[in-house]
């Protein structure tokens, strides 16, 4: 929705993603205050944000998948876990990070072509139990041939002389790839792919009976969006410089979906939203948890397993909360507040 008296008058126009010049102004500051914040931010904020950039690219991913596709799956972190691990190896036998990282979100996407295939004769729950069997599968194979159950050690990223060892400075790299990714996916859903993939979404088989490949374009979904996940799973052992399977488990997985339905089914933003409300309410959930465990008398079985067992219970309930109450998520409550504000104060219930 544009401005009132803005009007279009061209096609390249209608189709820019940055409509105005006042979008233009708040994304320049928007990318100048995100660079400067590790001038003033402090280790912890900063840590914080490389983990919600990493979290954010790869729910762009599974937003392309099931958001605009609608091919929900249950093994997205599995799919993190390859790129990890293909970086991982490749870095510790002394190959560039930036190129172990892209070739390892290449084999997550070839791998998650693989698990695409029984989309083509299954959907909805019995593909999301064929996903589901895919990250048990993948972490098997990750634990007993690629050294899962002892983890790999990387040196810090380097560009030159220049190692990228802290939150203040791997930001930066990940600022540079979240843009980028976030540039590609929003144009691929403007195109003739992302049409075909709403078009999937909404009714398989209309699409079907409209001329599209469904069974090519799904697979297409699946490996756009393990490509992502490859370059967040990179990019997570690349900061820890450690690759462990317990860092991907089918919890986080789960998480992601979460992701997903909070932030808003179908949009770009929404994977931000979302990705940065479920980071923060993990956060959180860490902070609190040695505080609720406090307060319960120590003998108390409760006790024991609070601090583990209190971010998936509020996760859970949270989740629950925006099912009944905001379905479609906190893109759509953005969109309402943006337009209330250009009405504003005219604006009509």
């Amino acid at each position: 929705m544009l401005p009132c008296g803005t009007y279009n008058t061209s096609y390249s126009q209608q189709f820019a993603i940055i409509c105005t010049r006042l979008q233009w102004v708040y994304l320049i500051c928007a990318l100048a205050f995100a660079i400067c914040l590790p001038l003033f931010a402090g280790s912890y904020f900063m840590t914080f944000l490389v983990y919600f950039g990493i979290t954010a690219i790869s729910a762009i991913g599974l937003m392309l998948l099931s958001g605009y596709c609608g091919l929900w799956s249950m093994g997205h972190a599995a799919f993190m876990m390859i790129g990890a691990f293909t970086t991982a190896n490749l870095v510790s036998g002394g190959m560039n990070f930036f190129l172990a990282l892209i070739i390892g979100a290449l084999i997550a996407a070839v791998v998650g072509v693989f698990f695409g295939l029984p989309s083509g004769k299954v959907k909805d729950f019995y593909l999301v139990l064929s996903t589901l069997a895919g990250q048990f599968i993948i972490v098997y194979i990750i634990i007993s041939w690629f050294k899962g159950d002892s983890g790999i050690h990387i040196p810090p990223v380097t560009i030159g002389n220049i190692a990228f060892a802290h939150a203040e400075s791997y930001w930066y790299i990940v600022l540079a790839f979240l843009i980028v990714m976030t540039f590609l996916a929003k144009n691929i859903t403007r195109t003739k792919v992302g049409r075909a993939f709403v078009a999937i979404r909404d009714n398989d088989i209309a699409a079907a009976a409209m001329g599209i490949n469904t069974f090519r374009y799904k697979l297409l979904a699946f490996g756009l969006g393990c490509f992502y996940a490859g370059i967040a799973g990179g990019f997570w052992v690349g900061y820890i410089g450690y690759a462990t399977w317990e860092h991907f488990t089918i919890f986080d997985s789960i998480w992601y979906l979460g992701i997903v339905l909070i932030g808003g089914v179908g949009t770009i933003t929404g994977a931000y939203l979302g990705a940065i409300f479920v980071r923060g309410l993990k956060e959180f959930s860490y902070v609190i948890s040695p505080i609720v465990g406090e307060l319960i008398p120590p003998t108390s079985a409760l006790a024991e397993g609070i601090t583990i067992s209190l971010p998936y219970l509020l996760f859970g309930l949270v989740l629950a909360l925006f099912i009944i109450f905001e379905p479609r998520g906190l893109a759509h409550r953005w969109e309402l507040i943006k337009a209330s504000v250009r009405l504003w104060p005219w604006a009509y219930r």
